[in-house]
């Protein structure tokens, strides 16, 4: 959120920002011209802001002068109060300097983030100095109002990969800093394929940093059969109010439990000893390190395939495949040849083709795909 200040108008103009040095020596000033002269806002009062939450302020910096403005060690005196040039994504660091041009200005975009305690007007001062003999010490004052909200630990769910019609349930803390808030009464989601209930705290202190915990929003969800990506929101109310006191984001993406990498090898490939027609391909579980089965179906007469991993409850299996027996019967083009393999993870099966594109000994490409 952005605010809006009724000092003058913020112009973009060319500022030059010089890092890491000291102030330039004062400049003598011929007759007929005005020395550097700053004009900027000394205070901002950004009214009633809810707890925690990130304001953005314009305060615009002028030079009414016929001389460069020199603008540096500009400080905020701690972490909550960030500084940029409109226009540029760049943060502005204390030992960096500002050069403004004569008659021209600059825009300084200030993040603030709302801390303290609920309806106890907090301030804090933007400080820097300039080659202004009038004004060489500058401070703006920005001042707000916290209003208690609430919000959610964590603030949003991301699942990451899932299978195909798993069932999953996570839990989110909804917490204030203050305890005269109208209380939340249900939960609602965007996306059928997840649901929300709220469970009203009986916990009488907060254990999160002094702040009260109000009850938590048991979240399930019952991924889409298809692959790809979900999304949706849950939403917390209370009874008397149609807006939502708090939104959750929730995405995740269907993917497939097991994946063979790479699909396709390419042989001969090399080593340190010359051409050898061996490779390797990794079988995993990519769904909740589920344990993995791994057999061979089918595979070309004269290429030796091999499961490693003895280990049950591992979810990864490495696919050893040898096609040395094919080096002295491959004609000129080579062969492309395939090994059909079944795998099971988390009750699911899947059936998966590995490509071998097997060239003959004087071929110039190996490696994988």
């Amino acid at each position: 959120m952005k605010t809006a200040l009724p000092f003058g108008v913020c112009v973009s103009a060319a500022v030059m920002i010089i890092t890491g040095v000291g102030c330039r020596p004062r400049q003598s000033t011929p007759a007929g011209q005005l020395p550097p002269a700053i004009e900027v806002i000394r205070s901002i009062d950004l009214g009633p802001r809810p707890l925690a939450s990130s304001v953005e302020c314009e305060i615009p910096i002028a030079n009414r002068g016929d001389h460069d403005l020199v603008v540096t060690d500009i400080d905020s005196g701690c972490g909550c109060i960030g500084v940029r040039i409109r226009d540029s994504a760049a943060q502005v660091a204390k030992g960096d300097q500002l050069l403004i041009g004569p008659r021209q200005s600059i825009c300084l975009i200030v993040t603030f983030k709302v801390a303290g305690s609920p309806e106890a007007p907090v301030s804090r001062h933007l400080t820097f100095k300039t080659n202004d003999e009038k004004n060489s010490d500058v401070s703006v004052r920005i001042t707000a109002l916290p209003l208690a909200r609430y919000f959610a630990a964590p603030g949003e769910l991301v699942l990451g990969p899932v299978a195909p019609g798993e069932a999953i349930e996570r839990t989110v803390v909804v917490l204030a800093a203050a305890r005269d808030l109208d209380p939340i009464t249900m939960a609602a989601s965007s996306n059928p394929v997840i649901s929300a209930e709220y469970l009203p705290s009986t916990a009488a202190e907060a254990p999160d940093r002094g702040n009260v915990e109000f009850g938590r929003i048991r979240i399930s969800i019952r991924a889409p059969d298809a692959i790809g990506h979900f999304s949706g929101v849950i939403t917390a109310h209370r009874a008397k109010d149609r807006d939502a006191a708090l939104t959750i984001p929730v995405s995740g993406v269907v993917s497939h439990p097991i994946r063979l990498t790479p699909e396709v090898l390419a042989l001969p490939r090399s080593s340190s000893s010359g051409l050898v027609y061996q490779g390797v391909c990794v079988c995993h579980s990519v769904v909740g390190n589920a344990p993995l089965s791994v057999k061979v179906v089918e595979a070309p007469r004269g290429v030796l395939v091999n499961v490693g991993g003895d280990d049950q409850t591992s979810s990864v299996k490495l696919i050893r495949v040898d096609a040395s027996a094919l080096r002295g019967s491959l004609g000129k083009n080579g062969a492309t040849l395939h090994v059909t393999l079944l795998a099971e993870a988390n009750g699911r099966s899947k059936v998966l083709k590995l490509e071998l594109q097997v060239a003959p000994p004087d071929s110039s490409g190996s490696g994988e795909r």
